[in-house]
């Protein structure tokens, strides 16, 4: 089944709420998206968080090829 633009904003968002982690590898590879447009969905749930959850960022940890959710208090 394909996905729409909006369940896989809302998937990759409540994976990163849930396990507080997300790798970009098994994310793209679920969803089928390019590299370009993974890239491009996680930078609208970055400006999704600045503007309704400023104490809330995800952080790209290279080594690990993993996105992180963390919340700043």
């Amino acid at each position: 089944m394909e996905l729409t633009k909006g369940q896989t904003l809302l998937y990759l968002y409540t994976k990163l709420e849930k396990e507080k982690a997300l790798s970009k590898k098994a994310a793209m590879e679920l969803t089928g998206l390019s590299n370009v447009t993974f890239k491009r969905y996680m930078n609208e749930i970055r400006c999704f968080l600045r503007a309704f959850e400023p104490t809330t960022e995800i952080n790209y940890l290279r080594k690990k090829d993993l996105y992180v959710l963390v919340k700043n208090r």
